[in-house]
């Protein structure tokens, strides 16, 4: 309670009494006045929390730098200097004005009642859990040209959040994580620059892109990213290592597009208007990879309109034990094979073989096939089998005689019976005559007949016959 010690002479005139009155009376309010401005006066000096504009021309007041170290402001919470109070939480700037806050809720309920046109901006000043107390801040928090910034701090998280602005969240130097909340950008949902980052059970959509990762450690699980209207649902770049498991990615363009990071996907669903996968390696970035594997009950992702790569081709993108299959069949791709159509195509374990053999026989110069087919899934490869080759058999040659030729001996195949080696004619001997018989094979020498001719007659039909005899 604020006291006056009012001292007023005693008048002797006439009236003397309602003066008295009147005078008392104007000194009471104007009492009340003064002790409502010292009350007021004083809960400000007891309340350094209460949120203070302060603009890049304010360098003096309270605050001002003294021999390197920082004097903060106690209206501001700011040293002339711009450096924030370690007490600040949250900030939110509209124009060239910062209000700064001790306290989320406070930041979050001026942001949300700012007009468009003043692009407020909430930043996160210190380590924080959002979600604690804060089960929705609705997309009115965050003006169109908003965002959550998120730099140099660790271990933030956003928990059962709804956050939009152009970028729903942009973070740099960070560590953090999104649990069950809704990010939306109308450019970028989450944009993440050497950071590492946990998201959960959430969804991030961007007009352009999902989730834009740059240089940083990301692991998706659960959760929906998309890239709603152009662009692509994931981007990882720049050295960055990604592992998506049981989410839905989509882009209009690419699903997911990758350019000399690692990218690991396990379960969940993958779709993109242009590529679903879009990889690229760089030189600066050798050990880059993109890897479609099987989850532990032995099933992967999922392509329902079929799969399409780029930069890459379906073997090279395949874990270890996995395989294609569009529903019961297994789907084996060409080496350099870049597209399955059709649609649906599920990442799934190879089976376990059960093979049957069928063969082709060999022939002596043919090579055979074996041809083994699994009874559960169709699949099959094939054994070369060697050609058996020839198996050579002598055929025996023949010798001239003197009326008739012979041959010389040869050989022949006795499966195929391919002649080997040709047998070639040997002319006949030919008699050798000596005292009227052959000396080679005992035939008597043949001479010609002595005749003489006794005469000769011409018939009416112009024959002309002759009467011999014979010596």
């Amino acid at each position: 309670m604020i006291w006056n010690i009012v001292h007023i002479r005693q008048c002797h005139f006439n009236g003397a009494a309602e003066r008295k009155r009147k005078i008392m009376s104007k000194m009471s309010f104007c009492n009340r006045i003064l002790s409502v401005v010292l009350c007021v006066c004083m809960v400000l000096t007891l309340l350094p929390w209460v949120p203070m504009a302060v603009s890049a021309a304010d360098s003096n007041g309270d605050g001002g730098c003294e021999n390197g170290v920082h004097n903060y402001n106690r209206y501001t919470l700011m040293c002339s200097c711009g450096a924030m109070s370690p007490a600040v939480v949250a900030s939110v700037t509209t124009g060239d004005q910062t209000y700064c806050y001790t306290f989320l809720h406070g930041a979050i309920e001026y942001a949300k009642y700012c007009p468009p046109e003043d692009h407020a901006v909430l930043t996160i000043q210190q380590d924080i859990d959002m979600g604690e107390g804060y089960e929705e801040i609705k997309c009115g928090v965050f003006t169109n040209f908003g965002a959550v910034y998120v730099t140099d701090r660790s271990n933030v998280t956003i928990t059962d959040s709804v956050i939009s602005g152009v970028h729903g969240i942009k973070a740099y130097d960070s560590t953090f994580t999104i649990m069950d909340s809704v990010i939306n950008g109308t450019y970028i949902g989450m944009e993440v620059t050497n950071c590492s980052v946990t998201v959960s059970d959430s969804t991030v959509s961007g007009i352009a892109i999902g989730l834009c990762a740059i240089g940083s450690i990301v692991t998706i699980t659960g959760s929906v990213v998309e890239g709603c209207y152009h662009g692509n649902g994931l981007s990882a770049s720049y050295s960055s290592t990604v592992n998506i498991s049981d989410s839905t990615i989509s882009g209009i363009e690419d699903g997911v597009y990758v350019y000399g990071s690692n990218v690991t996907i396990t379960g969940g669903e993958i779709s993109g208007g242009v590529y679903d996968i879009h990889y690229y390696t760089h030189e600066d970035y050798p050990d880059s990879s993109m890897t479609l594997s099987l989850g532990e009950n032995g099933i992967g992702t999922n392509f329902p309109g079929g799969i399409t790569v780029s930069g890459t081709t379906l073997n090279a993108i395949l874990g270890e034990g996995a395989a294609y299959w569009q529903g019961d069949q297994k789907i084996i791709p060409a080496t350099d094979a870049t597209t399955i159509s059709g649609g649906d195509v599920t990442i799934r374990a190879a089976c376990e073989h059960s093979y049957e053999s069928v063969v082709t026989e060999p022939t002596c110069t043919t090579d055979g096939v074996k041809t083994y087919t699994c009874s559960k899934c169709g699949d099959s490869y094939t054994e070369s089998v060697p050609s058996l080759g020839h198996t050579e058999e002598t055929v025996a040659g023949k010798d001239a005689t003197c009326t008739e030729t012979g041959l010389t001996a040869g050989s022949k195949c006795s499966v195929c019976g391919e002649v080997l080696v040709a047998q070639t004619e040997i002319p006949s001997l030919g008699h050798k005559y000596e005292n009227g018989s052959c000396t080679v094979c005992g035939a008597a020498e043949v001479t010609a007949p002595s005749f003489s001719v006794l005469s000769k007659t011409l018939n009416l039909e112009g024959e002309v016959k002759y009467n011999m005899i014979f010596m």
